[in-house]
């Protein structure tokens, strides 16, 4: 049987889901904490956002059978 070893993306990305699926965290106070991080943490921040949009569109898409071309990430 082969074990499944998650690299570090994807341990990030998990990390980062239970921290904000907290009922009780206040996502408007995180963002503005967020905002006064310095630029290069910030930025950073957006950009993994933009990656995640652009692959949920990704999937949507080929969930319904649409043609990908056009998207930043494919």
């Amino acid at each position: 049987m082969r074990i499944y070893r998650m690299n570090q993306q994807e341990l990030v990305a998990q990390r980062m889901s239970k921290l904000v699926q907290d009922p009780e965290l206040d996502l408007d106070s995180v963002g503005v904490y967020v905002a006064r991080l310095p630029r290069l943490a910030y930025n950073r921040i957006i950009t993994v956002i933009d990656s995640a949009e652009q692959e949920a569109i990704r999937q949507e898409n080929e969930r319904l059978g649409r043609d990908n071309r056009g998207y930043l990430f494919q």
